[in-house]
């Protein structure tokens, strides 16, 4: 069986961390050989490991010194006559002889963003041509299924739903670190959906509440420190700078440890896919406080706290509650773990050897 995987639109981030997902899942395929198409540098020197390890993986650079956009529009040409059995795409549709499987992982694809472009516009119909056209289209939540048959008015061709499933770093045998007193976690990014000032803001109430508490927010994510900037100027204006601790991108072994140290994840995002970080979290035996908006609850189920979107006295008051009843904490763990140990790995493996045929 030959497969085919464009990954030539991707960078470092969550459709990286897909890719590696389906990468494990078709090699697990007897006799499957797989041809990856990688475009930016980052993205080819993270999977440099797998190339050199498994022989049936092969790397094929897709135009790598070209800019995104070019490779976008060459990538319309390129695979129209191929030996592929199967063709995948992360999110846009690519005309090919081959069968083609889209994965769909980003809202916005479906939806319109805060601030709308043309580039963005551009993606939009390109998501809803491969709802139309592709032979499977498989999605990352129910939420964001439900979102493109909206936007595609019911025309969404072969449709499937396929969790990601959490990755294997993030399932620690025991909470064996000792919680340490106020201290908060947030994997973010300085996106405008991801709404980082209302946990300043809930921040703000925590320490007007509780002085005594020595609460800190560890912040996570991003590409670097220094994109935080904006993030510490809004958190100058509250006063709560000095209870910032920037952390940038982490390791998925760290960031665990991180969120096993924690008292609770917090995230206020309104547009999300699928919320993996809190998945991530529980099995780390971290809580999580999430929103109500998009498929923030269809992640967590009632594993988690959810509370309205942009409330930070909700926010706070269920911080102060995992801070505080300690019983109550250790409910939020147990059933966190449990339901992230309905994303292992395994099951997207062997959900996606099925939507294949083997």
């Amino acid at each position: 069986m030959n497969i085919g995987v464009y990954a030539g639109s991707l960078r470092p981030g969550g459709g990286l961390t897909a890719l590696k997902q389906v990468l494990g899942g078709l090699l697990e395929i007897p006799q499957a050989q797989v041809v990856v198409f990688t475009g930016a540098e980052d993205v080819s020197a993270s999977l440099e490991s797998w190339f050199a390890s498994e022989p049936r993986l092969t790397e094929q650079r897709f135009l790598p010194q070209a800019g995104a956009f070019r490779r976008y529009l060459a990538s319309k040409r390129a695979f129209r006559s191929c030996d592929f059995d199967w063709l995948i795409s992360v999110n846009y549709h690519i005309p090919t002889n081959a069968k083609l499987l889209v994965y769909h992982l980003n809202l916005l694809s479906f939806v319109v963003g805060a601030r709308d472009s043309i580039g963005a516009r551009i993606k939009r119909w390109d998501a809803r041509r491969a709802c139309r056209r592709a032979q499977c289209n498989l999605f990352e939540s129910q939420y964001l299924l439900e979102r493109a048959r909206e936007a595609t008015k019911g025309s969404v061709a072969h449709a499937g739903l396929l969790y990601l499933g959490v990755h294997e770093d993030f399932y620690r045998a025991a909470a064996e670190p000792i919680v340490e007193p106020g201290s908060l976690l947030m994997v973010s990014s300085m996106q405008e959906h991801k709404d980082n000032a209302t946990i300043l803001r809930m921040l703000a109430i925590l320490r007007s509440e509780r002085p005594e508490v020595p609460w800190r927010l560890s912040i996570a994510g991003g590409q670097s420190v220094n994109q935080w900037a904006p993030l510490v100027a809004q958190a100058q204006q509250l006063g709560v700078d000095d209870a910032l601790a920037l952390l940038g991108p982490l390791a998925k072994p760290d960031l665990s440890d991180r969120m096993a140290r924690s008292t609770c994840l917090v995230t206020a995002s309104r547009i999300e896919s699928f919320c993996m970080v809190a998945l991530e979290a529980m099995a780390s035996f971290c809580p999580a406080v999430v929103t109500d908006a998009s498929s923030m609850p269809e992640s967590v189920g009632d594993a988690a706290a959810v509370v309205p979107a942009g409330d930070e006295a909700a926010f706070a008051a269920e911080v102060l509650s995992l801070h505080d009843q300690q019983n109550y904490r250790a409910e939020r763990v147990l059933a966190g773990r449990n339901r992230a140990d309905d994303f292992r790995p395994e099951a997207f493996r062997a959900q996606l050897r099925g939507f294949l045929g083997q």
